[in-house]
């Protein structure tokens, strides 16, 4: 798939590799936005850190069976710095995800009185995890177009 993808994702333009970096983060980032709100969502959170952890090994280990040492090069100076700057905005938002879970789940089975200003906290701060999220599909399609065709090249 990646061998296909690649000269589709640099003959796109900055929009169409924008718009391939920017779904794939955001799926995992909505996710966890939208656990939160659940009192059961807790559940769900180590999921979505697995499937995230699982998706980047696979990326590392086929660029790197695939190309070699170009393969590891391109992993480091294109792919890894945005997942670096995801990632570390994921865990922050799954930390803010499950706060804001256990708000709900003592609301629903302790005290039924819902704490409105710590949702609307989390609600700023998942507007900065987007932002982020952002920031991440920006340099990762920066890095992409002005990298990878040096790096990983048709011989």
């Amino acid at each position: 798939m990646f061998l296909a993808n690649m000269p589709e994702r640099l003959g796109s333009g900055f929009i169409g590799a924008f718009a391939a970096s920017l779904s794939s983060d955001f799926i995992f980032s909505a996710a966890a936005f939208l656990c939160a709100f659940s009192a059961w969502g807790v559940l769900a959170l180590p999921l979505i850190a697995f499937f995230k952890g699982f998706g980047t090994g696979v990326t590392a280990g086929y660029v790197i069976s695939a190309y070699g040492f170009r393969g590891a090069v391109f992993y480091v100076a294109v792919l890894l710095p945005g997942i670096v700057l995801f990632s570390l905005t994921l865990v922050n938002q799954l930390a803010s995800s499950y706060n804001i879970t256990r708000v709900f789940a003592v609301t629903l089975f302790r005290d039924n009185r819902l704490d409105r200003s710590a949702i609307r906290s989390y609600l700023f701060k998942s507007l900065k995890y987007l932002l982020l999220t952002v920031a991440a599909a920006v340099l990762d399609t920066v890095l992409w177009l002005v990298l990878s065709g040096v790096i990983i090249s048709d011989q």
